[in-house]
């Protein structure tokens, strides 16, 4: 065992046999090879011969052989078919008003201008608002899309829609409001008749000047006078000492409303009227009751009397007096008429009827 050990440490030991040039082969004393590396010789960066740029020889473009490129054959366009609009099919226009187009001078066709025809036809197409339907017009959002992110909504136009298919007559607003007062069409009709003419005596009202029938007004309570209010049934001596748009504050009675009073004016005056007067039995034993809302009056709109300025006219009160006396001036609410200093105040919620006397 130690003998095989020594015999592992031994370096190895290899004979090599050269050939010699001439002669005899004579046998080589072998170097014994070590793992040492001081036997191998070293390189170095010096040993090595350095390459410069101009040991290289330089190439320039004329030593270069140059290729000609070969004579290609000259491609032409072709022949093309000339295309004529009768070659064309025929393309049917669309019917939808975002359609519609008009050329240009550039040859480009543009949208036509948007017409509130056009707008209204769409949106009574879709069962949406006016204001959707020229959207989409305008190229924004859809009708379609709009239906489906708004359901109940869209579902309150189709009902208005579907009244306004069965109710030509009617407008989309109508169609909204029958649907949420719960009436009958009749019913709905005669209250929307009731409102447009409630306003249109509230427009009437305010073109007609209160100025003069103020400043009488004024006068009477400046100086003191005692005045006559006739009512319906009975005749009041008293003084003003103020004004109500709905009242007057009297001196002795108090607060008095304008609605029961049929006319006003100085004692003398009444007295002298009272003697030529023709009066109503039936309405004299029962007088016409006033109606509260000015709409069912028979005279509210104060208008037609501004041409008879200056004119007589045959007055018919509600408690049966006739009066003829010529017209001074007119107001919002009331009549002024007689002569000046004797003049006779009668509101138009006491008339039942007049007439001008040629």
């Amino acid at each position: 065992m130690n003998k095989r050990f020594k015999e592992l440490r031994n370096p190895v030991q290899v004979e090599v046999i050269r050939r010699p040039s001439v002669g005899k082969l004579s046998p080589v004393q072998p170097e014994p090879f070590t793992k040492s590396s001081s036997a191998l010789p070293r390189i170095t960066s010096s040993a090595l011969p350095r390459i410069t740029s101009s040991a290289l020889p330089r190439i320039t473009s004329s030593a270069l052989p140059r290729i000609s490129s070969p004579s290609l054959p000259k491609i032409t366009d072709p022949v093309l078919p000339r295309i004529t609009n009768s070659s064309l099919p025929k393309i049917e226009e669309s019917t939808h008003p975002s359609s519609k187009t008009a050329p240009t001078s550039s040859g480009r066709r543009m949208r036509m201008p948007l017409t509130p025809a056009s707008i209204e036809a769409l949106a009574k197409k879709e069962r949406v608002p006016v204001r959707i339907a020229k959207g989409e017009l305008e190229g924004k959002m859809k009708c379609r899309i709009w239906k489906r992110l708004h359901p109940k909504e869209a579902e309150h136009f189709e009902r208005a829609y579907q009244l306004l298919d069965k109710h030509p007559h009617l407008n989309l607003n109508d169609a909204f409001g029958l649907l949420q007062s719960n009436l009958t069409l009749d019913e709905f009709t005669k209250r929307k008749a009731r409102i447009k003419k409630k306003d249109e005596l509230r427009v009437a009202r305010a073109s007609v000047s209160s100025i003069e029938i103020d400043a009488w007004f004024k006068t009477l309570m400046e100086n003191q006078e005692e005045l006559s209010f006739v009512f319906a049934e009975s005749t009041l001596r008293d003084k003003i000492r103020g004004l109500a748009p709905l009242e007057l504050e009297l001196e002795k009675t108090g607060l008095i409303e304008k609605i029961q009073i049929v006319a006003v004016a100085r004692p003398k005056t009444w007295e002298q009227i009272t003697f030529q007067l023709l009066r109503d039995l039936k309405l004299a034993q029962k007088p016409s009751p006033v109606p509260r809302q000015p709409t069912q009056r028979a005279v509210g709109d104060p208008r037609p009397f501004l041409a008879h300025r200056g004119k007589t006219l045959s007055l018919f009160l509600r408690n049966g007096i006739n009066l003829e006396l010529p017209l001074v001036t007119t107001g919002p609410f009331d009549l002024l008429l007689g002569i000046p200093g004797n003049e006779v105040l009668i509101p138009l919620h006491a008339l039942l009827g007049w007439n001008p006397i040629d």
